[in-house]
């Protein structure tokens, strides 16, 4: 039997390629998800439904998430601009916190805005959220319905973004002071 000496002689790879093999699997990963966004804003201006594309997305995004978790991985919380949030309990170290939150929530809420006033500049009138302020506000002509739309849902979107991201931020920084606290007590 002929021996494989290709087998035989492979080495496991050192910090330096699982890095650069790392990066180049995220900037991959990157470019699928830039494209899933595009085909899925085009399929929901088109025909109005979402597609596969939302599907894959969002599993796409769990699967990770679920991954990291499963693997151990546990980081300190950043920022916006990735810098690491601070840890304790001082009404200063939650107030960063809080700030942090709030930033993120309304790029969340002004997102949704902008898409309700692009859908309903196409002519989408069949929004939920479009039809409530037509039908509280029946006498408004379309700019202001469509005005009232789009702060509406910011004000929506950035409640529910908020609440979400200070509970898990909150519980990612426990997790977090606790992980600490762990290695630190194995340490001793």
């Amino acid at each position: 039997m002929k021996n494989n000496t290709k087998t035989q002689n492979i080495e496991p790879m050192d910090e330096r390629q699982r890095q650069i093999t790392g990066t180049a699997i995220v900037y991959g990963y990157l470019f699928l998800v830039l494209c899933l966004i595009a085909s899925t804003v085009y399929r929901i201006v088109t025909t109005g439904e979402a597609g596969w594309e939302l599907f894959a997305l969002v599993g796409s995004c769990l699967v990770i998430i679920i991954a990291r978790r499963m693997l151990g991985d546990v980081e300190q919380p950043l920022d916006h601009k990735n810098r690491p949030l601070p840890l304790g309990d001082s009404k200063a170290d939650k107030r960063v916190r809080r700030k942090s939150y709030a930033f993120g929530s309304v790029l969340f809420g002004a997102a949704f805005a902008v898409m309700d006033i692009i859908l309903l500049g196409f002519g989408e009138t069949e929004l939920t959220d479009y039809e409530l302020t037509q039908a509280i506000f029946p006498k408004l002509n379309k700019g202001l319905t469509v005005a009232i739309t789009a702060i509406i849902a910011f004000v929506t979107m950035f409640l529910v973004s908020y609440i979400f991201d200070y509970l898990v931020g909150e519980w990612r920084v426990k997790r977090y002071n606790k992980m600490i606290a762990q290695l630190d007590s194995e340490e001793d």
